[in-house]
């Protein structure tokens, strides 16, 4: 058989096309029937058959490398099987991928007709997933063995210097026909993704970025350990079960095909504590869900998995990474929110990606070198349990692992239906055996009274005396607590009053509150702990103490530094900063012109004030001040800004000549959106963080603009020539652009501490505000002479500081706010530390959370509490016993 390569710029399927393979096949002795006649449509079919069938002499023939050749090959063996035009393409390889019998490593969506077309005609090398997902398809329409045709393609691919994933093989294919697939067996389907040889081969800057990321994870890890001793004196051995009913079929976890020879038999996944990275290695699909009660140590086990799998893990396998649901909006993409969580909570992961399309932080997603370990599932509403499964299933080949309580869980497998692939194990409780060997261990004489209340639980178990202990104490939250409060001189057999603890509920409950007031009261350590006693309060700062965490804890489980502004109710943030603008705007106003206007002039920066309290405070910008090694980053920041400056100036000039000074304010808003999309755009950004950016941009111009044409018209600035307006424009752009070039982002290697993050925060705040501050002194001075210039210039650099900036907004509410108003103390990040010494809080990144939900939910009642009983007023009262709110909700997080 003879092979005819086909002119690649004339279109596939168009009657030229067709044409030019009848001629072609003519020239070289074709003695098929439709080659002696002449031409027509029905002979379409026959010529796309005869060209088809040619791929293979193509195939004997390859040159290592030859891509071109592998696309014509590649495109008559599409052309070899019906119904597999480019149109057709994306529903067949929908089709195929719904079928999870066979699931394609990195593809979850079939592409759309473009992307076929540039696979089999653009120059550039397309990843394996896609290759895969054609050969797939046209083995079905075919009904031909896909396995067979799938490891031949691969070996083909390997051959022309692409990396076929987990059809790597070990040994150069020969020269002739590539048949080193036989290497590779079907089973390496298995294979967790994210091992070495997954679906792709990622650069080796996201290898080295995988690399710290790692070793970030595993300092965190070990952090959270030390602080929340859980393995002090030793780990509670929790162990579990398989739960069948609600996991999927064992032949989809073994991932078995289709038509497989052998049932799938069930895996004996039953384990312990130590043995839970074993248990999870033990499923071939990577995909498991952990059941528990609360307080029965999930989010400690899923700790320890992290810990375990980075252990073990060896270059370009995935990073496991805690995800806190409770963060989980329902509302986006689960790729951009593992993403957007990645990018918050460590170090430099929001910085462009190596390709300079979206974050490090995407890439390390869509590279598969993340394995999410998903915490809290029954912490989010029921709409996103629906939602969260929908998406899960549809990407069938993540691996993950996911914690829960049992009912939310069961209900959403109701509503959607088993996890694809997923096996289902949950926690049992402790039993007495498990408390022999852990409560008699306290120090002091409370460990052989233990001993003597753990055996007349032993042998009564039922009684009533005995019965609300034994329930209390199967989790391990409950179990720590009480060795905590009951160590020393503390009796333990109190708990067995029947009239005091009638049931498990009021027992636990008890430990709660006494806990609560022990860590204050007397520095006992936290659950668990056997060092020394730190500092005891007295009884009024322990109060306070108690009094501002539970303020911390009516707002939500965590929260940042940042957060803290916008604990303040909305009306009351309003009313801070119309003060504080009247304030200043009269001071500065009445340095530049008479009472009225000066009057004017404050009421319209009160105005603009009100709007910004009325919004949520920003989050912080992870930067650091730095121009070395960035300067074509820097040149772009400083091109986009010079760019949206000259945009104002020329435009501004214009507009005002025309409509006055207020016409400037929404040409300010519109030219400084404009360079923040140019901004944008250089830095790879897309989506919700482009409409962010060019968002925030129109704000800030317009806030300037306004401040501008308010002054100049009480002041009957003159307009000027075009001239001013041009250079003004370009001193104000270059200002914002030194400030925005400047931006490096950290190292990624550490993750994001609260401390850190607020210098990094505050640094930044105070560079833009001393840029913006001389760009619009430069404009005040021009227009309006030397006293504008020193008074307007840094009244708006000191506005843009506070408004745009977490840190200005933090200043002003939190660390001054809230502690008059005695929510919080004035040496708040003390108080926090010390909280956190307690082990009343754990950090977790930028953030602090409370060790455990049952702890916040003490601690909030205990505030609602003592607000309803100190006399205040019956609507605060009832304002503060409302439902907490969580600070988190909608956000990107980790644990």
């Amino acid at each position: 058989m003879v092979l005819v390569r086909v002119p690649r710029g004339v279109c596939a399927g168009s009657e030229g096309h067709d044409r030019a393979r009848v001629d072609q096949l003519r020239t070289i002795g074709c003695t098929t029937p439709f080659c002696s006649g002449s031409w027509s449509p029905s002979t379409t079919q026959e010529v796309a058959q005869h060209m088809g069938e040619a791929w293979r002499d193509l195939l004997t023939g390859l040159e290592p490398g030859d891509w071109q050749g592998f696309q014509e090959a590649l495109n008559g063996f599409r052309r070899s099987a019906p119904g597999t035009s480019y149109e057709n393409l994306h529903r067949r390889g929908q089709e195929i991928l719904n079928d999870e019998t066979w699931p394609v490593p990195g593809q979850e969506l079939s592409p759309s007709k473009n992307t076929w077309v540039n696979l089999l005609k653009s120059p550039e090398r397309y990843s394996w997933p896609l290759i895969e997902l054609l050969v797939l398809i046209v083995a079905k329409q075919l009904g031909a063995p896909r396995e067979e045709l799938v490891l031949e393609w691969a070996a083909v691919y390997e051959r022309c210097g692409g990396l076929p994933g987990r059809f790597t093989t070990t040994a150069t294919a020969p020269a002739s026909v590539p048949n080193s697939a036989s290497e590779t067996t079907f089973r390496d389907l298995d294979r967790p993704a994210g091992a070495a040889g997954s679906a792709r081969a990622p650069a080796p800057a996201l290898l080295r970025a995988a690399a710290q990321l790692a070793r970030a994870v595993h300092r965190e890890r070990e952090t959270d350990r030390e602080a929340r001793r859980t393995e002090d004196p030793f780990a509670l051995q929790v162990r579990w079960h398989v739960w069948e009913e609600l996991q999927d079929h064992w032949s989809n976890i073994h991932r078995l095909p289709a038509g497989a020879e052998t049932e799938a038999g069930p895996l004996d996944l039953a384990g312990r504590y130590d043995r839970i990275a074993d248990t999870f290695e033990q499923v071939p699909s990577a995909r498991l869900v952990v059941l528990g009660q609360r307080g029965s140590g999930k989010s400690v086990l899923a700790g320890r998995f992290v810990q375990d799998r980075l252990s073990r893990r060896t270059d370009g396998e995935r990073v496991p990474v805690v995800f806190d649901l409770k963060r989980w909006n329902a509302v986006g993409d689960l790729r951009d929110w593992l993403a957007g969580a990645l990018a918050e909570h460590y170090r430099g992961l929001d910085a462009p990606a190596p390709d300079g399309v979206g974050t490090l932080a995407g890439a390390l997603v869509d590279a598969e070198l993340i394995l999410p370990v998903l915490d809290g599932f029954d912490e989010i509403g029921a709409v996103a349990h629906t939602e969260l499964l929908r998406q899960i299933h549809g990407r069938g080949r993540l691996p993950f692992v996911l914690t829960s309580l049992p009912e939310p869980y069961m209900t959403a497998v109701r509503t959607a239906g088993p996890v694809s692939g997923a096996a289902v194990i949950t926690l049992e409780d402790l039993t007495t055996d498990d408390l022999a060997g852990y409560l008699p261990r306290t120090p002091g004489l409370a460990g052989h009274r233990w001993s003597a209340v753990l055996e007349r639980v032993r042998q009564a178990p039922d009684a009533p005396d005995c019965a609300a202990l034994r329930v209390a104490l199967a989790t391990p939250l409950i179990t720590g607590l009480a060795r905590t409060v009951y160590s020393g001189d503390r009796d333990p057999h109190v708990l067995l009053d029947v009239r005091r603890f009638g049931s498990a509920a009021v027992l636990e409950q008890h430990l709660l509150d006494q806990y609560v007031d022990d860590v204050y009261r007397t520095g006992a350590p936290g659950p668990g702990g056997t060092t020394g006693p730190r500092k005891a309060l007295r009884q009024h700062r322990a109060e306070l103490a108690v009094h501002w965490l539970g303020f911390l804890a009516h707002s939500g489980q965590d929260f940042g530094w940042w957060q803290t502004a916008d604990l303040v109710p909305r009306r009351q943030r309003v009313l801070v900063f119309v003060l504080l603008s009247l304030l200043v705007g009269s001071v500065a106003g009445l340095l530049l012109m008479e009472p009225v206007p000066a009057v004017a002039a404050a009421a319209g920066l009160a105005l603009m004030a009100g709007l910004a309290g009325s919004s949520r405070a920003p989050r912080p910008v992870r930067v650091v001040p730095r121009l070395a090694g960035r300067g074509r980053q820097a040149l772009w920041e400083v091109g986009s800004a010079l760019a949206g400056g000259l945009a104002v100036g020329g435009a501004g000039w214009l507009a005002v000549q025309q409509f006055g000074w207020w016409a400037l304010a929404p040409v300010a808003a519109v030219g400084n959106a404009f360079g923040s999309a140019l901004s944008s755009w250089g830095r790879g950004e897309g989506g919700r963080d482009r409409r962010i950016a060019i968002g925030t941009g129109f704000g800030g111009g317009a806030a300037g603009g306004g401040a501008i044409a308010l002054i100049g018209t009480l002041m009957d600035w003159p307009f000027g020539p075009w001239v001013h307006w041009l250079t003004l424009g370009l001193t104000i752009g270059a200002m914002v652009g030194v400030g925005s070039g400047m931006k490096a982002h950290p190292a990624i290697d550490t993750v994001v501490a609260p401390r850190q993050l607020l210098v990094d925060n505050r640094s930044y705040a105070l560079l833009q505000t001393c840029t913006v501050g001389c760009g619009y002194m430069v404009t005040a001075g021009v227009l309006g002479g030397l006293k504008a210039m020193l008074v307007t210039g840094p009244v708006i650099g000191l506005a843009f500081g506070v408004a745009a900036h977490a840190w200005g907004r933090w200043v002003i509410l939190g660390r001054l706010w809230l502690p008059l108003r005695g929510r919080l103390p004035w040496r708040l990040w003390e108080f926090l530390a010390d909280a956190h010494s307690r082990e009343l809080l754990v950090q977790s990144g930028a953030f602090y959370r409370f060790r455990h939900e049952r702890l916040r939910q003490t601690l909030a009642a205990r505030y609602t509490e003592r607000l309803c009983h100190d006399g205040k007023s019956q609507v605060e009262c009832q304002e503060t016993s409302r439902p907490e709110r969580s600070s988190s909700l909608g956000r990107p997080g980790l644990r």
